[in-house]
């Protein structure tokens, strides 16, 4: 007989903080309370300290320029932005404009 498979327990995917001053700190705890969103504040926090995956910190960042209005991020016409191959909830907004092309026909 063969012995059960074990799953290795998985990690959290949150990683260490990256080394900040003191300064960067507080301007990060001061951006963090006068524009984030309560909803926000943690995902802002770890993205600026480095501790999330890229995907993580594009999704954040899209949401900070677009005032946290998913529904913003996901009609994103500012093209120039480097991280607009890379926007979140894209799939969705490519899908709208697809089906209102075809109803044009």
């Amino acid at each position: 007989m063969t012995e059960p498979l074990i799953k290795p327990e998985r990690g959290p995917r949150v990683k260490p903080p990256r080394a900040v001053t003191p300064a960067e700190r507080s301007a990060i705890t001061v951006y963090i309370r006068d524009s984030v969103p309560d909803k926000h504040k943690i995902a802002t926090e770890r993205a600026l300290l480095k501790q999330v995956p890229r995907s993580v910190a594009i999704k954040t960042k899209c949401l900070a320029c677009c005032n946290f209005d998913r529904e913003e991020v996901k009609l994103c016409a500012v093209y120039t932005c480097p991280l607009n191959p890379y926007r979140p909830y894209q799939s969705a907004a490519a899908a709208e404009e697809s089906d209102d092309a075809e109803q044009d026909e």
